[in-house]
């Protein structure tokens, strides 16, 4: 039972949603159903591949909690355009305003704005590497759990971090341990909320 509890709350998560109703509300269907489901001792997989279809994470860490969380693609067709922006996986560090290149990505649905970055740096390694591509979507709204770009424009610099929530406010929190996590304070502002990961083998 316990395990089940742990696949519905990945699924709240990533769907991010607030709860299990939410999370039916998300999946189009009525909140008895997942009660249902927990109480049979089995949740539909039809469930998970919705939600990694919609989100980019990865079923298998959906279901297991292990594995990557987020799922690596490669996409051709054209439609996002790639911004040579430097959002750095790392500390603060200087931005430039986003600039098209020649390059396009096609993950814009339903007329959403999206762009897609370049990571750069190892603080949110082992999700995200140095040299894959994040699909972002443009928001300056985002939640705790989100993975966010964030910047702070009295000084030019931005970063790609967690926005994780504590006791005395939020912060910008690398996965990698070997990096400091950053207070959000009123300096900062989020541009946007990663919805892919792209990751060329």
């Amino acid at each position: 039972m316990r395990q089940l509890a742990d696949i519905v709350k990945r699924l709240i998560d990533a769907s991010m949603s607030k709860n299990q109703a939410g999370l039916a509300s998300y999946l189009e269907i009525s909140p008895s159903k997942i009660t249902d489901a927990v109480r049979r001792g089995s949740i539909p997989q039809a469930w998970l591949y919705k939600i990694a279809y919609r989100t980019g994470y990865n079923v298998e860490w959906l279901k297991t909690g292990r594995g990557e969380k987020m799922q690596a693609i490669y996409v051709a067709e054209p439609r996002v355009p790639l911004y040579l922006a430097k959002f750095p996986a790392g500390p603060m560090g200087s931005v430039i305003e986003p600039e098209v290149c020649d390059d396009y990505f096609s993950l814009s649905p339903k007329g959403k704005p999206r762009f897609a970055v370049p990571v750069r740096g190892d603080s949110m390694t082992p999700d995200f590497r140095d040299g894959d591509i994040i699909i972002v979507e443009r928001t300056s709204q985002a939640s705790a759990g989100d993975f966010v770009l964030a910047k702070c424009d009295a000084e030019e610099e931005g970063t790609f971090k967690k926005l994780v929530k504590k006791r005395d406010g939020y912060v910008l929190q690398p996965l990698n341990g070997e990096f400091s996590e950053i207070p959000l304070d009123q300096k900062h502002r989020i541009v946007g909320k990663v919805v892919w990961l792209v990751r060329k083998v």
